[in-house]
Protein backbone atom coordinates (compact mmCIF):
# COMPACT_ATOMS: atom_id res chain seq x y z
CA UNK A 1 0.00 0.00 0.00
CA UNK A 2 1.29 3.48 -0.85
CA UNK A 3 2.35 5.78 1.97
CA UNK A 4 -0.34 8.27 0.96
CA UNK A 5 -3.14 5.70 1.29
CA UNK A 6 -1.64 4.38 4.49
CA UNK A 7 -1.57 7.85 6.01
CA UNK A 8 -5.09 8.77 4.83
CA UNK A 9 -6.57 5.54 6.14
CA UNK A 10 -4.82 5.77 9.51
CA UNK A 11 -6.15 9.30 10.03
CA UNK A 12 -9.85 8.45 9.67
CA UNK A 13 -11.76 9.41 12.84
CA UNK A 14 -13.46 6.01 13.15
CA UNK A 15 -10.22 4.28 14.13
CA UNK A 16 -8.49 4.18 17.50
CA UNK A 17 -5.15 2.54 18.23
CA UNK A 18 -4.55 0.92 14.84
CA UNK A 19 -2.40 -2.17 15.19
CA UNK A 20 -2.20 -3.32 11.57
CA UNK A 21 -3.42 -2.49 8.06
CA UNK A 22 -3.47 -5.30 5.48
CA UNK A 23 -4.25 -4.96 1.78
CA UNK A 24 -7.00 -7.31 0.56
CA UNK A 25 -6.31 -8.94 -2.79
CA UNK A 26 -9.60 -10.55 -3.77
CA UNK A 27 -10.60 -9.12 -7.12
CA UNK A 28 -12.64 -6.28 -5.65
CA UNK A 29 -13.25 -3.32 -7.96
CA UNK A 30 -11.65 -0.82 -5.56
CA UNK A 31 -8.56 -1.01 -3.34
CA UNK A 32 -9.62 -2.64 -0.10
CA UNK A 33 -8.03 -3.14 3.31
CA UNK A 34 -8.40 -4.93 6.62
CA UNK A 35 -7.83 -2.53 9.52
CA UNK A 36 -7.11 -4.11 12.89
CA UNK A 37 -7.43 -1.89 15.95
CA UNK A 38 -7.02 -2.65 19.63
CA UNK A 39 -10.74 -3.41 19.98
CA UNK A 40 -12.20 -4.19 16.57
CA UNK A 41 -11.45 -5.15 12.95
CA UNK A 42 -12.79 -3.11 10.02
CA UNK A 43 -13.12 -3.39 6.25
CA UNK A 44 -12.16 -0.23 4.35
CA UNK A 45 -12.17 0.48 0.64
CA UNK A 46 -11.41 3.48 -1.51
CA UNK A 47 -14.08 5.25 -3.53
CA UNK A 48 -13.80 8.06 -6.04
CA UNK A 49 -16.79 9.95 -4.61
CA UNK A 50 -19.16 9.41 -1.72
CA UNK A 51 -21.81 7.04 -3.08
CA UNK A 52 -24.85 8.01 -1.04
CA UNK A 53 -27.02 5.51 -2.92
CA UNK A 54 -24.71 2.65 -1.94
CA UNK A 55 -24.57 3.83 1.68
CA UNK A 56 -28.36 4.13 1.88
CA UNK A 57 -29.02 0.65 0.49
CA UNK A 58 -26.20 -0.88 2.54
CA UNK A 59 -27.74 0.62 5.69
CA UNK A 60 -31.16 -0.84 4.88
CA UNK A 61 -29.57 -4.21 4.13
CA UNK A 62 -27.60 -4.07 7.38
CA UNK A 63 -30.83 -3.48 9.29
CA UNK A 64 -32.21 -6.63 7.68
CA UNK A 65 -29.06 -8.57 8.62
CA UNK A 66 -27.87 -9.32 5.10
CA UNK A 67 -25.02 -6.79 4.87
CA UNK A 68 -22.29 -5.52 7.22
CA UNK A 69 -22.95 -2.25 9.07
CA UNK A 70 -21.48 0.94 7.59
CA UNK A 71 -19.20 2.54 10.20
CA UNK A 72 -17.93 5.60 8.35
CA UNK A 73 -17.76 7.13 4.88
CA UNK A 74 -16.34 10.21 3.20
CA UNK A 75 -15.38 11.15 -0.37
CA UNK A 76 -12.42 8.76 -0.38
CA UNK A 77 -13.30 5.92 1.98
CA UNK A 78 -16.08 3.53 2.92
CA UNK A 79 -15.60 1.66 6.23
CA UNK A 80 -17.79 -1.24 7.37
CA UNK A 81 -17.68 -4.08 9.83
CA UNK A 82 -15.16 -6.72 8.80
CA UNK A 83 -16.51 -10.11 7.79
CA UNK A 84 -14.03 -12.83 8.70
CA UNK A 85 -14.36 -15.31 5.87
CA UNK A 86 -14.04 -15.77 2.11
CA UNK A 87 -15.81 -14.51 -0.98
CA UNK A 88 -18.41 -16.98 -2.20
CA UNK A 89 -16.36 -17.35 -5.38
CA UNK A 90 -13.50 -18.78 -3.31
CA UNK A 91 -15.57 -21.26 -1.28
CA UNK A 92 -14.19 -24.56 -2.57
CA UNK A 93 -16.50 -26.62 -0.36
CA UNK A 94 -19.58 -25.33 -2.20
CA UNK A 95 -20.56 -26.44 -5.69
CA UNK A 96 -22.01 -24.08 -8.28
CA UNK A 97 -25.60 -25.04 -7.45
CA UNK A 98 -25.10 -24.25 -3.78
CA UNK A 99 -23.47 -20.93 -4.63
CA UNK A 100 -26.40 -20.01 -6.86
CA UNK A 101 -28.83 -20.81 -4.03
CA UNK A 102 -26.92 -18.59 -1.59
CA UNK A 103 -26.78 -15.72 -4.07
CA UNK A 104 -30.43 -15.93 -5.12
CA UNK A 105 -31.59 -16.04 -1.50
CA UNK A 106 -29.67 -12.84 -0.78
CA UNK A 107 -30.93 -11.25 -3.99
CA UNK A 108 -34.51 -12.03 -3.01
CA UNK A 109 -34.02 -10.27 0.32
CA UNK A 110 -32.35 -7.30 -1.37
CA UNK A 111 -35.35 -6.96 -3.70
CA UNK A 112 -37.62 -6.49 -0.71
CA UNK A 113 -35.68 -3.54 0.73
CA UNK A 114 -37.74 -0.29 0.77
CA UNK A 115 -34.96 1.70 -0.92
CA UNK A 116 -35.55 5.11 -2.51
CA UNK A 117 -33.42 4.87 -5.65
CA UNK A 118 -33.21 6.22 -9.17
CA UNK A 119 -34.59 3.95 -11.86
CA UNK A 120 -32.25 1.98 -14.09
CA UNK A 121 -31.43 3.98 -17.26
CA UNK A 122 -30.18 1.50 -19.90
CA UNK A 123 -29.81 4.13 -22.64
CA UNK A 124 -27.68 6.38 -20.43
CA UNK A 125 -25.51 3.45 -19.34
CA UNK A 126 -24.90 2.31 -22.92
CA UNK A 127 -24.08 5.81 -24.14
CA UNK A 128 -21.65 6.52 -21.31
CA UNK A 129 -19.75 3.25 -21.74
CA UNK A 130 -19.51 3.60 -25.51
CA UNK A 131 -18.29 7.20 -25.27
CA UNK A 132 -15.64 6.12 -22.77
CA UNK A 133 -14.35 3.29 -24.94
CA UNK A 134 -10.99 3.71 -26.72
CA UNK A 135 -12.21 2.31 -30.02
CA UNK A 136 -12.25 3.39 -33.64
CA UNK A 137 -15.00 5.64 -34.97
CA UNK A 138 -16.45 2.78 -37.01
CA UNK A 139 -16.38 0.37 -34.06
CA UNK A 140 -18.18 2.89 -31.83
CA UNK A 141 -20.85 3.36 -34.48
CA UNK A 142 -21.22 -0.41 -34.68
CA UNK A 143 -21.69 -0.56 -30.92
CA UNK A 144 -24.19 2.32 -30.97
CA UNK A 145 -26.21 0.45 -33.59
CA UNK A 146 -26.13 -2.71 -31.45
CA UNK A 147 -27.15 -0.65 -28.40
CA UNK A 148 -30.11 0.86 -30.22
CA UNK A 149 -31.29 -2.60 -31.24
CA UNK A 150 -31.08 -4.04 -27.74
CA UNK A 151 -32.72 -0.95 -26.22
CA UNK A 152 -35.61 -1.34 -28.70
CA UNK A 153 -35.91 -4.99 -27.68
CA UNK A 154 -36.09 -3.94 -24.02
CA UNK A 155 -38.80 -1.38 -24.77
CA UNK A 156 -40.78 -3.91 -26.82
CA UNK A 157 -40.61 -6.46 -24.01
CA UNK A 158 -41.84 -3.88 -21.50
CA UNK A 159 -44.59 -2.73 -23.88
CA UNK A 160 -45.72 -6.31 -24.40
CA UNK A 161 -46.29 -6.59 -20.66
CA UNK A 162 -48.14 -3.27 -20.57
CA UNK A 163 -50.42 -4.44 -23.39
CA UNK A 164 -51.36 -7.40 -21.19
CA UNK A 165 -52.18 -4.98 -18.34
CA UNK A 166 -49.19 -6.38 -16.50
CA UNK A 167 -46.24 -4.28 -15.43
CA UNK A 168 -42.99 -5.65 -14.06
CA UNK A 169 -42.72 -4.25 -10.51
CA UNK A 170 -39.60 -2.25 -9.71
CA UNK A 171 -37.45 -3.62 -6.89
CA UNK A 172 -34.19 -2.68 -5.20
CA UNK A 173 -31.70 -4.35 -7.56
CA UNK A 174 -28.12 -4.93 -6.45
CA UNK A 175 -26.91 -4.58 -10.05
CA UNK A 176 -23.62 -6.46 -9.65
CA UNK A 177 -24.41 -9.64 -7.76
CA UNK A 178 -21.37 -11.68 -8.68
CA UNK A 179 -20.02 -14.35 -6.38
CA UNK A 180 -17.17 -12.02 -5.35
CA UNK A 181 -19.72 -9.63 -3.81
CA UNK A 182 -20.88 -12.20 -1.28
CA UNK A 183 -18.73 -12.81 1.78
CA UNK A 184 -19.20 -16.04 3.70
CA UNK A 185 -18.23 -16.21 7.37
CA UNK A 186 -16.50 -19.23 8.87
CA UNK A 187 -19.92 -20.13 10.31
CA UNK A 188 -21.16 -20.20 6.66
CA UNK A 189 -23.35 -17.11 7.14
CA UNK A 190 -23.38 -15.13 3.86
CA UNK A 191 -23.24 -11.33 3.59
CA UNK A 192 -24.03 -9.20 0.55
CA UNK A 193 -21.65 -6.29 -0.14
CA UNK A 194 -20.94 -3.53 -2.70
CA UNK A 195 -24.09 -1.63 -3.67
CA UNK A 196 -22.46 0.86 -6.04
CA UNK A 197 -24.64 -0.33 -8.94
CA UNK A 198 -27.94 -0.43 -7.03
CA UNK A 199 -31.04 0.92 -8.77
CA UNK A 200 -34.78 0.44 -9.05
CA UNK A 201 -35.49 -2.00 -11.86
CA UNK A 202 -37.51 -5.13 -12.62
CA UNK A 203 -36.21 -8.26 -10.91
CA UNK A 204 -35.53 -9.64 -14.40
CA UNK A 205 -32.64 -7.18 -14.70
CA UNK A 206 -30.90 -8.37 -11.53
CA UNK A 207 -31.39 -12.03 -12.50
CA UNK A 208 -29.99 -11.30 -15.97
CA UNK A 209 -26.95 -9.52 -14.57
CA UNK A 210 -26.40 -12.39 -12.15
CA UNK A 211 -26.45 -14.88 -15.03
CA UNK A 212 -24.12 -12.79 -17.19
CA UNK A 213 -21.57 -11.66 -14.60
CA UNK A 214 -21.14 -15.18 -13.19
CA UNK A 215 -20.99 -16.83 -16.63
CA UNK A 216 -23.84 -19.20 -15.80
CA UNK A 217 -24.53 -22.00 -18.26
CA UNK A 218 -28.03 -22.35 -19.69
CA UNK A 219 -28.74 -25.14 -17.17
CA UNK A 220 -27.47 -23.00 -14.26
CA UNK A 221 -29.44 -19.99 -15.49
CA UNK A 222 -32.65 -22.02 -15.58
CA UNK A 223 -32.00 -23.24 -12.05
CA UNK A 224 -31.37 -19.66 -10.84
CA UNK A 225 -34.64 -18.43 -12.36
CA UNK A 226 -36.62 -21.34 -10.92
CA UNK A 227 -35.09 -20.91 -7.47
CA UNK A 228 -35.87 -17.17 -7.47
CA UNK A 229 -39.47 -17.78 -8.56
CA UNK A 230 -39.96 -20.37 -5.84
CA UNK A 231 -38.33 -18.13 -3.23
CA UNK A 232 -40.52 -15.12 -4.08
CA UNK A 233 -43.57 -17.06 -5.25
CA UNK A 234 -43.73 -15.04 -8.46
CA UNK A 235 -43.36 -15.68 -12.19
CA UNK A 236 -40.71 -13.76 -14.12
CA UNK A 237 -41.28 -12.55 -17.67
CA UNK A 238 -39.12 -14.67 -19.97
CA UNK A 239 -39.16 -12.08 -22.79
CA UNK A 240 -38.05 -9.29 -20.47
CA UNK A 241 -35.40 -11.51 -18.86
CA UNK A 242 -33.88 -12.37 -22.24
CA UNK A 243 -33.90 -8.71 -23.29
CA UNK A 244 -32.10 -7.71 -20.10
CA UNK A 245 -29.64 -10.58 -20.55
CA UNK A 246 -28.56 -9.20 -23.93
CA UNK A 247 -28.25 -5.74 -22.37
CA UNK A 248 -26.09 -7.12 -19.52
CA UNK A 249 -23.73 -9.00 -21.81
CA UNK A 250 -23.37 -5.81 -23.85
CA UNK A 251 -22.59 -3.41 -20.99
CA UNK A 252 -20.41 -5.93 -19.14
CA UNK A 253 -18.27 -6.33 -22.23
CA UNK A 254 -17.88 -2.56 -22.47
CA UNK A 255 -17.07 -2.23 -18.76
CA UNK A 256 -14.39 -4.91 -18.93
CA UNK A 257 -12.94 -3.47 -22.13
CA UNK A 258 -12.76 0.05 -20.68
CA UNK A 259 -11.15 -1.31 -17.52
CA UNK A 260 -8.58 -3.13 -19.66
CA UNK A 261 -7.83 0.10 -21.53
CA UNK A 262 -6.99 1.76 -18.21
CA UNK A 263 -4.98 -1.27 -17.02
CA UNK A 264 -3.53 -2.91 -20.17
CA UNK A 265 -1.29 -5.18 -18.09
CA UNK A 266 -4.45 -6.99 -16.89
CA UNK A 267 -5.13 -8.94 -20.07
CA UNK A 268 -7.76 -11.04 -18.27
CA UNK A 269 -10.06 -8.00 -18.43
CA UNK A 270 -9.84 -8.02 -22.21
CA UNK A 271 -10.60 -11.74 -22.24
CA UNK A 272 -13.64 -11.19 -20.01
CA UNK A 273 -14.89 -8.40 -22.30
CA UNK A 274 -14.81 -10.59 -25.38
CA UNK A 275 -16.31 -13.52 -23.48
CA UNK A 276 -19.35 -11.33 -22.68
CA UNK A 277 -19.63 -9.93 -26.21
CA UNK A 278 -19.37 -13.35 -27.83
CA UNK A 279 -22.61 -14.29 -26.06
CA UNK A 280 -24.47 -11.78 -28.22
CA UNK A 281 -22.42 -12.06 -31.42
CA UNK A 282 -20.33 -8.90 -31.15
CA UNK A 283 -16.95 -9.15 -32.87
CA UNK A 284 -13.77 -8.89 -30.77
CA UNK A 285 -12.10 -6.77 -33.47
CA UNK A 286 -11.42 -3.30 -32.06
Amino acid sequence: MSNNLNTALAQLPCFNQIKRIDSIESGLSQQSFKVVTATKTYFAKTQEIANHVAISVNSLAANKGISPVVIYQNKQWLVTEFIEGKALSAKENLNRTDKIKVAIDLMSQCHQLPAQLDGLAPDTICAALINEASLSFDKKNELRHAANELLDTLKNAANALNNQDVKAPLVCCHGDLNFCNIMVEQSNRPWLIDYECASLAPAEFDIAMFIAINHLSSHEALFAVQHYQQHRNITLCEQLLQAYLTFCYFINGLWYFNAFTKNPQQNELRTLAFKQWQKIGISSDS
